[in-house]
């Protein structure tokens, strides 16, 4: 299907399927692999484009199946998906809000990496820790 159609399979990187990116990329697959902030954009994302009502699919009992038994966790201010507490598996479900959000992502222009400054003498401007921060 990449070689047909291009794209990448995107790959929750501390989901479930984050066992399967070696033998993916083993096989020639080129993969993304995402995040926890990316995966709860991917949440958000989905549940605008549904209430918007710009988001339709196929019949697929599976995905049905997934939608009617989905529960969301709390992940700091946001959510996800819940598998643990959901009441069917999701995997459909999940599948189909990482690939929504790749498709509505905005395209990201590059940034060019920041000139180091001259004078650090004064330490770090923020820690390492500050991307990881929600808000």
């Amino acid at each position: 299907l990449q070689a047909r159609h291009g794209g990448e399979v995107i790959v929750d990187g501390r989901g479930p399927a984050a066992a399967l990116i070696p033998h993916l990329e083993g096989a020639g697959v080129r993969v993304q692999v995402v995040d926890t902030r990316w995966v709860l954009d991917a949440c958000a994302t989905i549940l605008d484009l549904v209430r918007e009502l710009k988001l339709r699919h196929a019949k697929y009992p599976e995905l049905e199946t997934a939608v009617a038994g989905a529960v969301r966790r709390l992940v700091g201010d946001r959510w996800a998906w819940g598998r643990k507490v959901s009441t069917s598996d999701i995997s459909t479900l999940e599948a189909a809000t990482l690939a929504a959000h790749a498709v509505y992502l905005p395209v990201q222009k590059k940034v060019p990496p920041a000139t180091p400054l001259a004078d650090v003498s004064a330490g770090p401007i923020m820690s390492d820790s500050f991307d990881s921060m929600s808000f």
